[in-house]
């Protein structure tokens, strides 16, 4: 069975779907969510309000019980959170690091401050983990209709496979310090 919930086919094998773990779909995330399904990743998807991600279900995103079941195997883990704080404990305190794999990507887009992107950077990397900052500015609709303007940056990435996962979502990956990324907010960057 596939992390979306749908039997696995018989016949030529085919290739893998890219996986997806997505945390917070709320106003925005629930869009995204929604759109990596559609553009065909295995999405399983957490939210602290289970109700906004079982609406997501008619579109082939798994629920996932908590947040580290929603990052386990998966090729990338997307954090929409509201706020630094629930970042850091979803993350860490979650433990959604220590059941991402070696060599997956983090991309967090949530709008946090730098310090905070810089502590999960190095908490990614500690456990071979890449990790992207990647804000988006569009608010609800930009993400309904997938024209978020995304500002990503990350140290060099270790593994060119998130790199193609990231180029899959229609943004090219930077390469840069993350303290340089622009941001809808950089008052915090």
């Amino acid at each position: 069975m596939s992390r979306s919930g749908e039997p696995a086919t018989s016949g030529a094998p085919a290739a893998k779907r890219p996986s997806v773990g997505f945390l917070g779909t709320g106003i925005m995330g629930g869009h995204m969510a929604r759109r990596i399904a559609q553009a065909g990743h295995d999405v399983a998807a957490w939210n602290r309000t289970a109700a906004k991600t079982e609406a997501l279900s008619g579109f082939g995103v798994a629920q996932a019980s908590d947040a580290a079941a929603a990052a386990r195997g998966a090729d990338a883990v997307v954090c929409m959170l509201s706020s630094g704080p629930v970042c850091e404990e979803t993350l860490v305190g979650g433990g959604v690091l220590d059941a991402m794999r070696p060599g997956s990507l983090l991309v967090v887009m949530s709008s946090i401050p730098i310090a905070a992107a810089r502590r999960h950077a190095e908490a990614a990397a500690e456990r071979g983990i890449d990790c992207l900052d990647a804000p988006g500015s569009g608010g609800e609709t930009g993400a309904r209709d997938g024209t978020l303007a995304i500002m990503a940056g990350a140290p060099r990435m270790r593994s060119s496979a998130p790199a193609r996962s990231w180029r899959r979502w229609g943004a090219p990956p930077t390469s840069g310090r993350p303290e340089r990324a622009s941001s809808p907010n950089s008052s915090t960057r």
